[in-house]
């Protein structure tokens, strides 16, 4: 252990065997003063929680002191991330929501910085580009809130709050009750589980309109001079069933008979709300090996014609 006198700056800890001066391990590390928090950052509502929009811009942060007062005048900013929720749910953590995102990617937003009120407290209003952008994602839509409040010499107290925005009205859940890529399901049935549910849970006595979907895959190889060549491929979609279920108290479990290669499992609810997910009968993986690393269009095979040569041949 270090001496409490010890100097602040980079240390470096050395370990090595006797009368060995080649094998050795080294740990970088700081020494520094270091300051207790003397504001406790919270938020209005817990994390994990599932909000609806007007919910969302009620949300507010609290500064106070630790020994009970506000810290009224401070400081405060918040980022914000947000992306599509797909389990939504934590009593229905394995079932996903909304049409899967593609390439719909993390957004991040700056809110408007604030000042601590006179009892603590500061709002967390979401801005009209940061309200259209949650309107662009069809489905629920997870928010991480990266807040501070700063101390009167500048030093942030940092905090983040997870929460998820039900939107849009209700939505179907799909949970696959097998390994969506890697299966032996081939000429057997795929099964999953499916519900509707709002903001509060799951609901019965919903009708669900469901439609089973074959990714037909047409491959070829594309060439660009920051990657070379690379496996492409373009999909087509061809309906392969179509059939209705309605909700109950527990979820409804269906099995469909399913064949070699990729599939889109498609759940509509009565508004016209759609979750998909898609997944793959049987197992591939030494196809896209082969052809990435073997079979490409700026290669060849080579064989030799026998199994050995003399001298002259």
């Amino acid at each position: 252990a270090l001496l409490n006198s010890a100097s602040t700056g980079s240390w470096s800890l050395q370990v090595r065997l006797e009368n060995d001066n080649k094998n050795r391990a080294n740990k970088a590390f700081l020494v520094e003063d270091f300051m207790p928090e003397r504001i406790r950052l919270s938020f209005s509502a817990d994390n994990k929680a599932v909000l609806s929009r007007e919910q969302l811009q009620n949300l507010r942060i609290q500064g106070e002191y630790l020994y009970g007062a506000p810290a009224a005048g401070n400081q405060t900013s918040t980022d914000l991330i947000i992306s599509p929720a797909r389990t939504p749910l934590s009593a229905f953590s394995d079932f996903e929501f909304g049409p899967q995102p593609g390439d719909i990617r993390a957004q991040r937003f700056s809110l408007k910085a604030s000042t601590l009120d006179n009892n603590g407290y500061a709002p967390l209003r979401l801005h009209d580009t940061t309200l259209q952008a949650l309107s662009n994602i069809k489905g629920p839509v997870k928010l991480r809130y990266n807040s501070s409040i700063y101390e009167s010499g500048g030093r942030p107290v940092q905090r983040s709050l997870e929460i998820t925005s039900w939107q849009q009205g209700n939505w179907p859940g799909i949970k696959a009750e097998f390994d969506v890529s890697d299966n032996t399901l081939v000429g057997g049935k795929a099964t999953f589980s499916l519900i509707e549910a709002g903001q509060d849970g799951p609901l019965a006595d919903r009708k669900l309109s469901i439609e089973l979907i074959k990714l037909k895959r047409t491959s070829y190889w594309e060439y660009n001079p920051d990657d070379g060549w690379r496996y492409r491929y373009t999909e087509t979609d061809q309906p392969a069933q179509r059939f209705e279920a309605t909700t109950q108290n527990e979820p409804v479990r269906i099995s469909l008979p399913v064949e070699r290669g990729y599939y889109r499992l498609r759940v509509v609810e009565a508004s016209g709300n759609a979750s998909s997910l898609s997944f793959r009968i049987g197992q591939d993986w030494w196809d896209y090996g082969n052809r990435e690393a073997d079979v490409r269009p700026d290669k060849i095979s080579m064989t030799l014609n026998q199994p050995g040569y003399l001298p002259g041949d």
